[in-house]
């Protein structure tokens, strides 16, 4: 952790260090004893869009992610493997946003790695966040 935040990382590679403990979206107070990664909090650790693949860190070197009320905001998008970009319609080169960032989640955890996700609840016949976006969370649980 930084003491300071001129210490802030905004760069396409990491620095290989093995064992990060990563915040997703972690705003200016990440959790106790992890980096933050959010685009927009000037004291996150890392100034990353977690929508744009791949991440600066490298195959393995996660220990552990924690994502609080992150996944729900990820939209209704699409990958596309051949462009290197975020798309709104799919075609046969693109793969849904939330799949390639569970993908990427994948890529940078370490053999045993750990992922905890919080996200709101889902109760049937509420109107809880979108409906796409509920959907897609179903097949995650």
């Amino acid at each position: 952790m930084p003491t300071n935040y001129t210490d802030v990382q905004d760069v396409k590679t990491a620095p290989k260090r093995l064992g990060l403990k990563l915040d997703f979206g972690s705003g200016n107070t990440p959790k106790n004893g992890f980096e933050g990664v959010d685009l927009y909090a000037e004291k996150a650790r890392w100034r990353q869009n977690l929508f744009e693949f791949p991440w600066p860190w490298g195959d393995g070197q996660v220990a552990e992610i924690y994502c609080s009320h992150f996944i729900e905001h990820i939209p209704m998008a699409y990958w596309d493997v051949v462009k290197e970009e975020c798309v709104f319609m799919p075609n046969e080169n693109t793969v849904d946003l939330l799949i390639k960032f569970f993908d990427e989640c994948y890529r940078v955890l370490q053999p045993g790695g750990k992922m905890v996700c919080l996200w709101p609840i889902i109760v049937t016949g509420k109107q809880i966040g979108r409906a796409s976006c509920r959907e897609r969370v179903y097949v995650l649980v």
